[in-house]
């Protein structure tokens, strides 16, 4: 398992992985200091919804989408939905 886990943390580039340990990061510290589980996608929604708010770039929520599927698991599809649809808001401009 360790070989296994190790092969697919290499498949992707040191400054992706980078990038996702830190958003990853951010996410457990906010969650964690308003007593939320970081491994809940609810707490992943409310965390977009705050980077939404402070006017973050789609990429930023991507990234965060990446590290969240890859430290704890893909989201389940009802939270997947939601978060497409945040995504596409943050895209409009009204």
């Amino acid at each position: 398992m360790p070989v296994l886990i190790n092969s697919i943390d290499n498949a992707k580039a040191q400054s992706t992985m980078k990038s996702c340990k830190g958003s990853f990061a951010k996410l457990r510290d906010y969650a964690r200091e308003r007593g939320l589980d970081p491994a809940c996608p609810t707490s992943f929604v409310i965390y977009s919804l705050k980077k939404i708010q402070e006017g973050r770039a789609i990429s930023t929520l991507r990234t965060l989408s990446a590290s969240f599927s890859h430290f704890v698991s893909s989201p389940p599809p009802f939270i997947s939905q939601i978060l497409s649809h945040l995504h596409l808001s943050t895209r409009r401009k009204y």
